[in-house]
């Protein structure tokens, strides 16, 4: 799964070779393109920065943003819980600002459809990253970033039973994260 954090400075780079302008003068450093210095993109997940594995993510969307000499907000809803409506306020309040790009996960295509959508139909590009595979493109979603949580799901069952695993639990501890129950 880690191996997917790889890829976000290229998905950032493809929102900042889209996003170009040639009018922008400022930049974030001496070392950076000036038509890259306003360029804005937010990156909205369901699980938060202090998460061990969203955490990973959040520092792979801070490094590709110095690197490619851009703005990254990184956002999730507050507090403990799995929250889709907080998520889609959000995306929303992120469609407001008008950024070059917008990254999200879709734990729940249902929730998060009219804000993705919402989004694709302002013109920003949107890439998905985690979950939403299987509704992506469907939402207008340029590329997913991810697995097929289904067949992951496969592919840890087969692993299992090849160690000897004759009965095992899936723990889904997002009740309504559709990708968690794909892979269960």
């Amino acid at each position: 799964m880690h191996k997917l954090f790889r890829f976000i400075p290229a998905v950032l780079l493809l929102f900042a070779l889209a996003a170009c302008t040639s009018g922008t003068t400022s930049s974030n450093s001496s070392s950076c393109p000036a038509s890259r210095a306003n360029l804005k993109f937010y990156v909205i997940t369901h699980g938060q920065a202090s998460d061990p594995f969203w955490s990973v993510v959040k520092k792979g969307v801070d490094q590709a943003a110095h690197d490619m000499c851009v703005t990254a907000i990184y956002e999730s809803p507050t507090g403990a819980t799995f929250d889709v409506v907080a998520m889609a306020h959000l995306i929303d309040t992120a469609v407001a600002a008008h950024p070059a790009g917008l990254v999200v996960s879709i734990p729940d295509p249902n929730a998060l459809s009219p804000s993705i959508k919402a989004a694709v139909a302002a013109g920003i590009p949107v890439i998905s990253i985690n979950s939403g595979s299987d509704v992506a493109k469907s939402l207008g979603v340029l590329v997913h970033v991810g697995q097929t949580e289904e067949q992951a799901g496969i592919g840890g069952g087969v692993k299992m039973g090849a160690a000897g695993v004759h009965h095992a639990l899936c723990v889904n501890q997002e009740v309504g994260n559709a990708a968690l129950e794909l892979r269960c």
